[in-house]
C-alpha cells in the first residue's frame, strides 16, 4: 500500500505516525482515566499540523484533504490514541456536515476562515444529530432536541447540527456557549475517554441555518473515518500482542512459536489487511465525487458499501483487541498493559454515530441486491 502514496501522502502519513508514536502513546494512560482533563496539547498539536481541519478547502483555512488522505491520518492517530482519533473524526464530521450544506459562501467563510485566521490551529467544532436525527426546528425558527455521545464537547466553539425540518434535515451551526445551550461531560464512558463524549441540549436556540444537508451522505463519509480509526486500534493492539508474546515463554518456548497463538496473529492481521483495503477502496470512490474546492458532494457515494465496511472494520477490531488481551493473559485484563485500554477503545468505536446493528437497519434496501 505504500507503494500506492504520493510524495505528500506518505509525509503526512508519517508525520501522524510519529505524533502518535512520541506525543499519543506516552500520554494516553493519563487521558484515559475517568474524569480527565480535556488534551488540549495533543488537540493544539495536532491543529499546528493541520489535522483538526485537513478536510477543509484551502480558501477556507484548511488543508483541502479527501476521506483517502484523511483516514492515512486517522488511523495513525488511533494506533497511538483512539480517542484523541475520534475526536478528530467528530470534528470532520462536522465540517462535512456544513460544507454538504449548501451553505453560501460568505456564511462559510464567517464560519471558517475568520476563526481560522485568528487561530490556524483547527476550528473546534462538533457534530450532532447525524444518526437518527434528535433536534428539530420548531415553528418559530429555532432549534430544540438533545443527544448524548457528543464528542469534543468540552472546548467545541460550535456544533453542526443536523435537525429534522419539515420532510428533510437541515444543517444549523450552534454556538456552544449561549443561552439555551447546556453542555455536560460524561465522566464514566467505557472507552475512548481523550474525545471526551458528552451531551447537548439544545432549548429553541436561534442557530445559523446552513441548508439541507444529507445525512446519509456525512454518515457514509464519517463511517470510513471510523472504519480507518478502529484499523489502527486493532493494528495496534495486534503489535502489543505480537510484543508480549515474543517476551513470554512458556514450555521452554516463546509463546508467538505455539500454534494457537500464531493462528490467531495471523488470522487478526488478514481481518486488519481486509478491512483497510476495503476503506482505502471506498474513500478513494467517495472522494471522486466531492467538489476539491469547496468540499461539497458533487457526485455518487456508496451509503452501503460504507456502512458495511465500518461494520467490517469494527468487528475486525473488536476481535484483534479480544485476542489480544487474551494473548496477555490475565496480564491483559490490567490497566498496566495497553491492550485493556485497547478493548475497550475498540468497543466504543464501535457505537459512536449509531451501532452497528442500528447502521445496518438504517441502509438502503438494495442491500439484497448488492
Amino acid at each position: 500500500m505504500e507503494n500506492e502514496l504520493t510524495q505528500e501522502q506518505s509525509v503526512m502519513k508519517e508525520t501522524a505516525r510519529l505524533f502518535a508514536s512520541k506525543s499519543l502513546r506516552p500520554g494516553a494512560e493519563q487521558f484515559d482515566d475517568m474524569g480527565a482533563p480535556y488534551p488540549d496539547g495533543w488537540m493544539d498539536q495536532a491543529g499546528d499540523l493541520g489535522f483538526m481541519n485537513m478536510m477543509a478547502p484551502p480558501e477556507l483555512g484548511g488543508v483541502g484533504c479527501g476521506t483517502f488522505d484523511a483516514g492515512l491520518v486517522i488511523e495513525e492517530l488511533s494506533a497511538g490514541c483512539a480517542g484523541m482519533a475520534a475526536g478528530v473524526v467528530a470534528s470532520l464530521a462536522g465540517l462535512m456536515t456544513v460544507l454538504n450544506s449548501g451553505a453560501p459562501k460568505q456564511m462559510l467563510e464567517r464560519l471558517l476562515l475568520e476563526p481560522h485566521e485568528k487561530d490556524p490551529r483547527g476550528f473546534r467544532v462538533s457534530a450532532a444529530g447525524l444518526f437518527r436525527t434528535p433536534f428539530r426546528v420548531e415553528a418559530e425558527g429555532t432549534v430544540s432536541g438533545a443527544e448524548k455521545g457528543v464528542l469534543g464537547l468540552e472546548k467545541a466553539q460550535w456544533c453542526a447540527v443536523a435537525a429534522r425540518e419539515g420532510d428533510g434535515t437541515s444543517c444549523w451551526v450552534v454556538p456552544t456557549r449561549c443561552e439555551g445551550v447546556h453542555v455536560s461531560q460524561m465522566r464514566n464512558t467505557l472507552g475512548i475517554r481523550a474525545a471526551n463524549p458528552g451531551e447537548i441540549k439544545i432549548d429553541k436556540v436561534e442557530g445559523d441555518r446552513m441548508g439541507a444537508v444529507d445525512t446519509d451522505v456525512v454518515l457514509a463519509l464519517t463511517s470510513t473515518l471510523l472504519a480507518a480509526a478502529a484499523v489502527g486500534c486493532a493494528r495496534a493492539a495486534l503489535d502489543d500482542a505480537i510484543d508480549y508474546a515474543r517476551e513470554r515463554y512458556q514450555g521452554c518456548d516463546m509463546i508467538v512459536k505455539h500454534d494457537t497463538v500464531a493462528h490467531m496473529i495471523l488470522s487478526n492481521r488478514a481481518r486488519i489487511d481486509a478491512a483497510r483495503s476495503r476503506i482505502h477502496a471506498l474513500m478513494k470512490q467517495n472522494d471522486a465525487a466531492i467538489n476539491p474546492k469547496t468540499g461539497s458532494i458533487d457526485g455518487k457515494i456508496d451509503v452501503n458499501a460504507s456502512l458495511l465496511a465500518r461494520t467490517f472494520a469494527m468487528d475486525a477490531a473488536l476481535q484483534a483487541t479480544l485476542d489480544a488481551v487474551q494473548c496477555h493473559g490475565g496480564y491483559g485484563y490490567m490497566h498496566d498493559f495497553p491492550v485493556e485500554k485497547r478493548l475497550r477503545d475498540a468497543r466504543s468505536l464501535g457505537v459512536i454515530f449509531g451501532t452497528n446493528p442500528e447502521l445496518l437497519t438504517y441502509m438502503k434496501p438494495s442491500l439484497g441486491n448488492d
